[in-house]
């Protein structure tokens, strides 16, 4: 591909891939098994001899994105380390476990692809991140998920001797799990890393950049672009907008009567709307547009599990979620929706929970 090739001119960038041959009870001080030798960046050192061969494409849309951000002058060493569909607890040290009450042996993977690193340790940077759809499965794995990510964070920072060093994680895309809210609830958990002492975390929304229900959406640039942008300010301090826009509040909220022929046989007959102020909006604004997860208007949000499709919603005392249309004006989100109490009481607003 056009981007693959690209790779040809960043021979100062070098790739590195760890092979999954090996998972551990005990730590390693070495690693048993490697798919790819420090190699310098090109087209065949990306691709391979098959899909399988290939570099991760996170991982690497990171890197090109830090190495332009620092002018193409500083070299720059990318390890690949995954192992697809595994928990965050088999990445995990005993004692970030410990910390988050976990008292069964895991920690396998980090034992034998993350620890042989700390022999030393290697100098490393900073770290990225993108994993989670095994741990989504109800409210309480959310729950767990917000103890032991952060935990993970610490103590990998700790056995690298780098208190502070960055870490960049890739917020869940979206599919069809059998519980709908599910994607959501561990995204939220996710965002408690944000609160870990000494900064430098940053992350990358995807989201927007989902593919239907495929899991494992293909197109990476996105979320690996966005990624290196967040390295690049918070750990070269470049002036880049990184963050993704996030709930700030209400301004303002408005109930008036309509009389709309489709309302007529409902006890709904107030227009309800409500101004949400958001953080971290770029200069540009707001726009609406079809999102990509909808693959182009051929996706069926009807025939998927109701939820699936998440959109804007207004929670209303004594009538609970109520769905809302979404549009914007300036730096402002407008959602709209319709209620039967004509001084409705606001409890809450949602947009692609």
């Amino acid at each position: 591909t056009e981007e693959a090739r690209a790779a040809d001119r960043y021979p100062h960038v070098r790739l590195f891939t760890v092979g999954q041959g090996t998972a551990s009870d005990r730590p390693l001080d070495d690693l048993q098994t490697i798919k790819q030798p420090w190699s310098v960046a090109s087209y065949d050192a990306l691709m391979g001899n098959s899909w399988m061969d290939r570099f991760s494409s996170v991982c690497w849309f990171f890197g090109r994105t830090v190495a332009d951000g620092l002018d193409n002058e500083v070299p720059v060493g990318l390890v690949s380390n995954n192992w697809g569909g595994t928990l965050v607890e088999l990445w995990s040290t005993t004692e970030a476990l410990t910390k988050c009450k976990r008292t069964d042996p895991q920690g396998k993977l980090y034992n034998a692809m993350i620890h042989p690193y700390t022999v030393g340790p290697m100098a490393v940077s900073g770290f990225t991140w993108y994993q989670g759809e095994a741990n989504t499965k109800s409210q309480a794995s959310a729950d767990a998920y917000a103890c032991l990510f952060p935990a993970m964070i610490s103590s990998w920072r700790e056995k690298f001797a780098v208190p502070e060093a960055f870490f960049g994680f890739v917020q869940l895309s979206t599919w069809c799990p059998k519980d709908p809210a599910s994607p959501a609830e561990l995204r939220e958990a996710q965002m408690k890393a944000l609160d870990l002492p000494g900064g430098k975390v940053g992350y990358s929304t995807n989201a927007d950049h989902g593919a239907g229900c495929n899991i494992h959406p293909p197109d990476k640039k996105p979320c690996g672009t966005r990624l290196g942008n967040s390295a690049l300010a918070l750990n070269y301090g470049k002036n880049l907008h990184w963050k993704s826009p996030s709930y700030a509040g209400v301004s303002g909220v408005v109930s008036r009567k309509v009389s709309l022929p489709q309302l007529r046989k409902t006890t709904r007959k107030y227009m309800l709307v409500v101004a949400v102020e958001l953080l971290d909006v770029g200069d540009s604004g707001l726009r609406v547009q079809e999102p990509f997860n909808l693959l182009n208007g051929t996706f069926d949000c009807s025939a998927q599990v109701p939820g699936t499709c998440a959109y804007g919603a207004i929670e209303i005392e004594d009538e609970g979620w109520v769905s809302a249309t979404a549009n914007v004006k300036d730096m402002v989100m407008i959602l709209t929706a319709v209620s039967s109490n004509p001084a409705p009481k606001v409890l809450g607003t949602a947009y692609g929970w």
